[in-house]
């Protein structure tokens, strides 16, 4: 198993430190292809979104290693969140259509891997561009399982974790694990499209007071 970074993380009210999370972010594991899923109607609206990838541009204006990608954010979670605090997402998702059709693959990762949706985002990577090899720091990303489903892709895109590639096909869900080095790089010549979501771990969250709509 290759080199994780151990993430950044305060301690919070109630005196939390890293190691009681070590099960979590110590899981043994690179990709894991878990499941299918119809995909067939989020890739045909995804595929016209033009100015879409532009409402947005905070995800890879922070992070160098994401500045080739656009974005289109689902659902966001803060990074700064950590065990024991309250369940607050917020929703972003401005297409209806798009969400009721989305809505049921989260909800089904929620159940099958018993927790909740933290960020769920649309990530586009241009054709003939890359994500630069790099490690998740922030303590959420170490402690959720992320899910990464193609919803347009081709055959000359490769995922790598920690050195192991995989060109993943559309519909499929791959658990990814974001705590060893990983990127994307895309040799083809149309865009690569995912869908990823993050599941927060039922028992790592305090009060589950949501009241938000229409998810």
């Amino acid at each position: 198993m290759g080199q994780k970074v151990m993430p950044e993380f305060k301690p919070n009210k109630e005196g939390l430190y890293i190691e009681d999370f070590k099960e979590y972010y110590m899981e043994d594991f690179k990709l894991i292809k878990e499941g299918h899923y119809d995909v067939s109607k989020i890739s045909d609206i995804v595929s016209k979104f033009t100015s879409e990838w532009l409402e947005d541009t905070s995800r890879q204006d922070g992070a160098i290693h994401h500045w080739r990608t656009f974005s289109y954010h689902l659902t966001w979670y803060p990074l700064d969140w950590v065990p024991g605090e309250e369940y607050s997402p917020s929703f972003l998702c401005k297409n209806n259509e798009l969400w009721e059709l989305i809505n049921p693959i989260i909800k089904d990762l929620e159940k099958t891997n018993n927790g909740r949706v933290g960020r769920a985002t649309l990530v586009s990577l241009p054709a003939m561009q890359l994500v630069t090899p790099h490690y998740d720091k922030a303590l959420y990303t170490h402690l959720i399982r992320r899910f990464h489903i193609p919803i347009l892709t081709n055959e000359k895109t490769l995922f790598s974790v920690d050195n192991m590639y995989a060109n993943m096909e559309i519909g499929d869900s791959w658990r990814v694990n974001n705590k060893l080095l990983h990127g994307v790089y895309n040799f083809g010549e149309t865009d690569r499209v995912h869908l990823m979501v993050d599941i927060i771990p039922e028992e790592l969250i305090g009060d589950k007071k949501y009241e938000g709509e229409p998810y």
